[in-house]
């Protein structure tokens, strides 16, 4: 009876949205070992709830997008903070698709989710770059709509536009 309500309180407070923005949680030694099952396929719980709506919890944070082309090609860089494990989308597309990406250094497989160039994030602090290469610059890229952060252009062209679509 005891562990049974310890375990409920131990899984309301997980899920609170106090605690759910990646705050230390003081959980008593007998109960940690729980931690993870009563997570189970609740991973969302440890990520922030979005601002406008308590419901919803934002669990991939990207920094600004710094995306710097040129005649040949071009790079980009990302930052992310991950609370949930999940897949993240990258600048490009089916036509215009990623290469040589790292994930923090390191070679990374880009998957197609839903012809969006992603790659799949553990929880952590994560660095993503990649490379573009054309032999005539295209007449766009496709920038993911979840960079709140915003981004960054630097472009060395003698003609180019830039289109933004509000969120």
């Amino acid at each position: 009876m005891i562990k049974g309500l310890l375990l409920g309180l131990l899984w309301m407070g997980v899920a609170s949205n106090t605690l759910a923005a990646s705050v230390d949680i003081d959980i008593p030694p007998d109960l940690t070992r729980w931690q993870s099952w009563v997570l189970h396929d609740k991973e969302q719980q440890r990520c922030p709830i979005q601002h406008n709506n308590g419901d919803a919890y934002q669990c991939r944070w990207p920094s600004r997008l710094k995306l710097t082309i040129n005649a040949q090609g071009g790079r980009f860089e990302q930052e992310w903070r991950v609370f949930a494990r999940g897949w993240v989308p990258l600048p490009g597309g089916p036509a215009l698709w990623p290469t040589d990406v790292q994930l923090d250094g390191v070679l990374t497989v880009v998957t197609d989710r839903l012809a969006v160039p992603s790659v799949y994030l553990q929880p952590g602090e994560h660095r993503i770059r990649g490379a573009f290469q054309w032999s005539r610059m295209p007449e766009m890229i496709h920038i993911p709509r979840i960079a709140p952060g915003g981004w960054i252009l630097t472009a060395k062209a003698s003609q180019f536009e830039i289109r933004s679509q509000a969120l």
